[in-house]
């Protein structure tokens, strides 16, 4: 547990009084204790759906807040047939802060995605109890497990965010951050909101897709909230956000019963960074991490989520994502990343999805966690 209690720092800790704007403030109505936020357009619509629907199957039915950054998801996720799901405009987010609208023709759409993080997160605070709980997820997630044994963790403090955990060899990939995006969580008291909001200004200033300077897109900057903020706790759950960069520095496990462990727990969500259709097939990314999957990833994680995907994708067909970065640094990433998918490919990372569509229920059919072989 990593409390941020560095008496000879205080003087550097960020004070509502000292941001731009104004701390964000629970709504008069507003009594959830637990509120989830997420984004995404068109291209990670189904992917977001996925999330969704998986934290819903694990009896986790707190509001979702989803911020759809063009029309057509916007519209479809205002049909989902899950409960407490809260549609919202990125109009709506640029309305409250309009500074994102003055950064918005310098910066890529990858970019732009990552400037509206905290804003997007404090934008579903508004539906969130005082002292409760507002945690961003990544829209590539997906759950396996319960998240209540993470707030069990969280217990009195006021910030809670993951480590990468790269292997120690790998240190390098720090550049990119230490701790992870896909969740963080905020609680609605005075540290949680100024963290949210010095968050939000930071990115509004600089939010570039390449590491500069100790920076890198919205993520860079959690590596100072242990040192700037109070209530601070690295989650240590090793089931929470399982995922490409850490697979080497975790035990994973198949049981009888179909559950997947994790270093001996239950694996509660699994982050399934950099997942693509390629070559007819679905595509894992781990050769950058330095990452090997086993039998059970493959059988157990992997595959059943890209089952699920490619049936969604079937019934809501989704463009391709915003390519990310410019000129010749774009060019030389995308054909990185291309020779990255080839060679999982001949490692046996790769998988066709089965074809299970069907016309006739509104929802995407796989088999539950019990029946996963």
């Amino acid at each position: 547990m990593a409390e941020s209690t560095h008496p000879t720092k205080s003087h550097d800790r960020t004070t509502e009084e000292s941001m731009t704007h104004a701390p964000s403030t629970p709504r008069g109505q507003a009594t959830h204790p637990r509120v989830y936020a997420t984004y995404f357009d068109s291209a990670y619509e189904t992917r977001g759906r996925l999330l969704v629907e998986s934290l819903r199957e694990t009896g986790e039915l707190a509001p979702v807040v989803v911020v759809c950054f063009d029309d057509a998801s916007l519209d479809r996720v205002g049909s989902w047939p899950f409960s407490d799901v809260i549609p919202v405009s990125i109009a709506e987010v640029e309305s409250r802060i309009p500074e994102l609208v003055a950064v918005k023709g310098e910066r890529s759409p990858a970019e732009y995605f990552f400037t509206c993080t905290a804003w997007v997160t404090e934008l579903a605070m508004t539906h969130c109890a005082p002292d409760g709980w507002t945690t961003y997820l990544d829209a590539d997630l997906y759950f396996f497990g319960s998240p209540a044994p993470i707030y069990d963790e969280l217990a009195d403090h006021s910030i809670g965010m993951i480590d990468h955990f790269y292997r120690p060899d790998h240190q390098h990939l720090h550049r990119f951050g230490r701790f992870n995006v896909g969740w963080v969580s905020f609680r609605n008291d005075f540290a949680g909101r100024a963290a949210l909001r010095w968050w939000g200004e930071q990115c509004l200033d600089w939010c570039g897709d390449q590491p500069s300077q100790g920076r890198f897109a919205d993520q860079g900057y959690l590596n100072q909230f242990p040192a700037r903020f109070e209530g601070v706790h690295e989650i240590q759950h090793p089931g929470a956000n399982l995922g490409p960069f850490n697979l080497d520095t975790r035990v994973v496990t198949g049981g009888s019963d179909g559950r997947v462990g994790v270093n001996g727990q239950d694996l509660l969500f699994f982050h399934f960074h950099g997942v693509r259709r390629m070559f007819g097939r679905y595509v894992a990314m781990l050769i950058p991490f330095g990452t090997t999957s086993t039998q059970v990833v493959r059988d157990r994680i992997y595959h059943p989520y890209v089952d699920r995907l490619a049936d969604a994708e079937a019934r809501w067909p989704a463009p391709p994502p915003a390519k990310r970065g410019y000129g010749w640094r774009g060019v030389a990433s995308r054909l990185r990343r291309r020779a990255y998918y080839a060679r999982s490919v001949l490692r046996g990372e790769s998988w066709q999805p089965a074809a299970q569509h069907s016309q006739d229920s509104d929802r995407v059919s796989i088999p539950s966690t019990s029946d996963k072989s």
